[in-house]
Protein backbone atom coordinates (compact mmCIF):
# COMPACT_ATOMS: atom_id res chain seq x y z
CA UNK A 1 0.00 0.00 0.00
CA UNK A 2 0.93 3.42 -0.55
CA UNK A 3 -0.20 6.83 -0.25
CA UNK A 4 0.13 10.33 -0.30
CA UNK A 5 -2.02 12.53 2.00
CA UNK A 6 -1.97 16.13 2.85
CA UNK A 7 -4.35 17.81 5.36
CA UNK A 8 -5.04 21.15 6.28
CA UNK A 9 -7.13 23.20 7.94
CA UNK A 10 -10.38 22.98 5.10
CA UNK A 11 -8.83 20.31 2.95
CA UNK A 12 -8.20 16.73 2.67
CA UNK A 13 -6.39 16.23 -0.42
CA UNK A 14 -5.82 12.34 -0.79
CA UNK A 15 -3.03 12.58 -4.28
CA UNK A 16 -2.93 8.87 -5.03
CA UNK A 17 -3.91 5.80 -2.71
CA UNK A 18 -2.69 2.69 -4.47
CA UNK A 19 -3.00 -1.34 -2.76
CA UNK A 20 -1.77 -4.34 -4.70
CA UNK A 21 -2.13 -7.34 -3.85
CA UNK A 22 -1.08 -10.15 -6.25
CA UNK A 23 -3.11 -9.41 -9.40
CA UNK A 24 -5.42 -6.99 -7.74
CA UNK A 25 -4.51 -3.32 -8.18
CA UNK A 26 -6.81 -0.18 -6.84
CA UNK A 27 -5.53 2.89 -7.39
CA UNK A 28 -7.76 6.51 -6.23
CA UNK A 29 -7.55 9.98 -5.84
CA UNK A 30 -10.03 12.36 -3.57
CA UNK A 31 -10.23 15.63 -2.46
CA UNK A 32 -12.53 16.83 0.60
CA UNK A 33 -13.25 21.00 0.93
CA UNK A 34 -14.85 21.51 4.54
CA UNK A 35 -15.51 24.12 6.68
CA UNK A 36 -12.91 24.06 9.49
CA UNK A 37 -12.81 21.76 12.07
CA UNK A 38 -16.39 20.36 10.52
CA UNK A 39 -16.31 16.84 8.04
CA UNK A 40 -19.83 16.42 8.39
CA UNK A 41 -20.23 18.94 5.30
CA UNK A 42 -18.28 19.89 2.49
CA UNK A 43 -17.16 19.39 -1.45
CA UNK A 44 -16.30 15.95 -2.40
CA UNK A 45 -13.95 15.09 -5.82
CA UNK A 46 -12.99 11.08 -6.21
CA UNK A 47 -11.58 9.19 -9.02
CA UNK A 48 -10.46 5.68 -8.76
CA UNK A 49 -7.98 4.44 -11.72
CA UNK A 50 -8.30 1.39 -13.87
CA UNK A 51 -8.51 -1.15 -11.24
CA UNK A 52 -8.60 -4.88 -11.68
CA UNK A 53 -9.89 -7.15 -8.44
CA UNK A 54 -9.19 -10.71 -8.05
CA UNK A 55 -12.46 -11.54 -6.14
CA UNK A 56 -11.04 -14.89 -4.94
CA UNK A 57 -8.33 -13.27 -3.12
CA UNK A 58 -10.69 -10.33 -1.52
CA UNK A 59 -11.39 -11.98 1.84
CA UNK A 60 -14.59 -9.86 2.21
CA UNK A 61 -16.16 -10.61 -0.95
CA UNK A 62 -15.56 -14.86 0.28
CA UNK A 63 -16.84 -14.27 3.54
CA UNK A 64 -20.18 -13.11 1.74
CA UNK A 65 -19.97 -15.53 -1.21
CA UNK A 66 -17.37 -18.40 -0.51
CA UNK A 67 -15.81 -19.74 -3.94
CA UNK A 68 -17.09 -16.72 -6.12
CA UNK A 69 -14.17 -16.59 -8.42
CA UNK A 70 -13.58 -13.77 -11.03
CA UNK A 71 -12.10 -10.44 -12.26
CA UNK A 72 -13.61 -7.22 -11.38
CA UNK A 73 -12.51 -3.88 -13.16
CA UNK A 74 -13.50 -0.28 -12.03
CA UNK A 75 -13.26 3.17 -13.46
CA UNK A 76 -14.81 6.19 -11.78
CA UNK A 77 -14.78 9.72 -11.03
CA UNK A 78 -17.19 11.86 -9.57
CA UNK A 79 -18.27 14.87 -7.02
CA UNK A 80 -20.86 15.20 -4.43
CA UNK A 81 -21.38 18.34 -1.69
CA UNK A 82 -21.82 16.67 1.90
CA UNK A 83 -24.54 18.29 4.19
CA UNK A 84 -25.44 18.12 7.70
CA UNK A 85 -29.44 17.94 6.79
CA UNK A 86 -31.01 15.40 4.80
CA UNK A 87 -30.17 14.54 2.03
CA UNK A 88 -26.83 13.83 3.36
CA UNK A 89 -25.04 13.42 0.17
CA UNK A 90 -26.37 15.03 -2.71
CA UNK A 91 -24.08 13.75 -5.99
CA UNK A 92 -23.46 16.36 -8.34
CA UNK A 93 -21.48 13.76 -11.27
CA UNK A 94 -21.15 10.48 -11.66
CA UNK A 95 -19.33 8.57 -14.32
CA UNK A 96 -18.51 5.17 -14.18
CA UNK A 97 -17.40 1.76 -15.71
CA UNK A 98 -17.32 -1.77 -13.59
CA UNK A 99 -17.13 -5.14 -15.66
CA UNK A 100 -16.69 -8.84 -14.07
CA UNK A 101 -15.09 -11.48 -16.33
CA UNK A 102 -15.42 -15.26 -15.86
CA UNK A 103 -17.42 -15.26 -12.69
CA UNK A 104 -17.63 -18.66 -11.23
CA UNK A 105 -18.99 -20.36 -7.94
CA UNK A 106 -17.66 -23.51 -6.64
CA UNK A 107 -16.06 -24.11 -10.20
CA UNK A 108 -19.01 -23.78 -11.86
CA UNK A 109 -19.26 -20.13 -14.44
CA UNK A 110 -21.45 -18.16 -14.12
CA UNK A 111 -20.57 -15.48 -16.74
CA UNK A 112 -19.79 -11.58 -17.12
CA UNK A 113 -21.69 -8.22 -16.70
CA UNK A 114 -20.34 -4.69 -17.16
CA UNK A 115 -22.48 -1.49 -16.14
CA UNK A 116 -21.86 1.76 -16.61
CA UNK A 117 -23.38 5.45 -15.37
CA UNK A 118 -22.97 8.43 -16.47
CA UNK A 119 -23.99 12.16 -15.82
CA UNK A 120 -25.61 14.23 -18.14
CA UNK A 121 -26.85 17.88 -18.43
CA UNK A 122 -29.45 18.69 -15.62
CA UNK A 123 -27.86 16.19 -13.26
CA UNK A 124 -29.59 13.30 -15.09
CA UNK A 125 -27.48 9.89 -15.07
CA UNK A 126 -27.85 7.36 -17.56
CA UNK A 127 -26.92 3.81 -17.46
CA UNK A 128 -26.24 0.73 -19.67
CA UNK A 129 -26.21 -2.59 -18.35
CA UNK A 130 -24.99 -5.93 -19.92
CA UNK A 131 -25.11 -9.41 -18.64
CA UNK A 132 -25.00 -13.09 -19.14
CA UNK A 133 -25.16 -13.96 -15.67
CA UNK A 134 -26.24 -17.64 -15.33
CA UNK A 135 -27.04 -18.49 -18.89
CA UNK A 136 -29.08 -15.61 -19.80
CA UNK A 137 -29.09 -12.63 -22.11
CA UNK A 138 -29.83 -9.21 -20.67
CA UNK A 139 -29.17 -5.78 -21.88
CA UNK A 140 -30.54 -2.29 -20.26
CA UNK A 141 -30.49 1.06 -20.66
CA UNK A 142 -32.22 3.93 -18.57
CA UNK A 143 -32.42 7.09 -16.63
Amino acid sequence: MQARVSYLAQRVDLQRLEISSGPSRLALSARFDHPTGNFNSGDLVFRVENSHLDLARLRAVQKLRPGLAGALQLTADGSATMREKSPRILASSLNANVATANLAGDGKRLGSFTRAAHTTSGNRLDFTLNSDLAGSSVQARGN
